[in-house]
C-alpha cells in the first residue's frame, strides 16, 4: 500500500511538472506572438514596400526612396530582423551617394558611409562574409569620394581598409570580377595618398594592385576597365619615374 501511495505521488508530481513546463510554452509563444505583431513588420508588408522604394530609385525620384527606406528602418527590429534592416541600410546609402552628386556632397556622403557602416555592423563576418564584401566594396567608393572633399588622408585611408576587407572574401579565383573591382579601387585609393604620405611606397603599391586587376580587367569582355586601369597604371609609372 504505502508503495502504491510513492508511485501515486510520484506521478501526480510528473503529471504536475509536466503542465507547468507545457503552461510556461503556451505563455512564452503567446507573449512572443503579441510582442512580434506588434513591433516586428510583417515580410510581406517590408517586401512590398521595399519593391515600392527600388521602382522608385528606377524612376530616378531618390529622395522618395530614400524617404520610403528611412521610414522602412522605423519598421525594422534591427536586433530581430539583422538581414532585411541591413539590406534596407544599404539602400539608404545608395540613395545618399546618389544625392551627393547634385548636392551637399560632403554630408550625403558622410551619411552614405554611416548607413554602410551600420549595414556592416549587423552581418554576421563568417556566415554573411559575401555581403559583407559587398558592403566593404561600396564603403570604399563612399570614403574614396569623401576623401576629396574632407579629410583626405582619413578617408583614403578608410577607403583602402574597406578594399582590403573586401579582398579576404573576393578572391582571383572565387570571385574575379569583383576581386579586380577591388583592387582597382586600392590603385587609385593608393595612388591618391601617395600625395598626402609616403609617396613612392604607395605609388608602388598602386601599382601592384593596378596590375593585380589587369589579371581580370586585361580580358576582351572588359574593354572600358581595361583601358581605364591601363591608363592609371601609366599615370602611377610615370609618377614614380619622376
Amino acid at each position: 500500500m504505502s508503495e502504491d501511495r510513492s508511485n501515486a505521488r510520484l506521478i501526480a508530481t510528473i503529471v504536475v511538472t509536466f503542465a507547468a513546463i507545457l503552461v510556461g510554452l503556451i505563455l512564452y509563444y503567446v507573449v512572443s506572438y503579441v510582442y512580434y505583431s506588434r513591433n516586428v513588420a510583417p515580410i510581406q508588408d517590408i517586401a512590398t514596400e521595399f519593391s515600392e522604394a527600388m521602382q522608385l530609385v528606377g524612376e530616378r525620384k531618390v529622395d522618395e526612396a530614400l524617404a520610403k527606406y528611412t521610414a522602412l528602418l522605423a519598421q525594422l527590429d534591427p536586433e530581430q530582423q539583422k538581414g532585411y534592416y541591413a539590406y534596407v541600410k544599404r539602400m539608404q546609402g545608395m540613395c545618399y551617394a546618389i544625392l551627393s552628386r547634385r548636392e551637399d556632397k560632403e554630408g550625403n556622403l558622410t551619411k552614405a558611409a554611416e548607413a554602410y557602416e551600420e549595414a556592416l555592423s549587423k552581418y554576421d563576418p563568417d556566415r554573411d562574409e559575401v555581403k559583407c564584401a559587398a558592403v566593404n566594396i561600396e564603403l570604399g567608393r563612399r570614403y574614396r569620394s569623401l576623401a576629396s572633399v574632407a579629410d583626405r588622408e582619413t578617408n583614403l585611408t578608410r577607403a583602402i581598409a574597406a578594399y582590403e576587407a573586401a579582398l579576404r572574401t573576393y578572391t582571383l579565383q572565387g570571385y574575379p570580377v569583383q576581386y579586380a573591382q577591388a583592387q582597382n579601387g586600392l590603385g587609385i585609393g593608393y595612388s591618391a595618398l601617395a600625395e598626402v604620405r609616403d609617396e613612392q611606397e604607395n605609388l608602388k603599391k598602386a601599382v601592384h594592385a593596378y596590375e593585380e586587376a589587369l589579371k581580370v580587367f586585361a580580358a576582351e569582355e572588359f574593354p572600358m576597365e581595361r583601358a581605364k586601369v591601363k591608363s592609371n597604371l601609366e599615370g602611377v609609372r610615370t609618377r614614380l619615374a619622376q
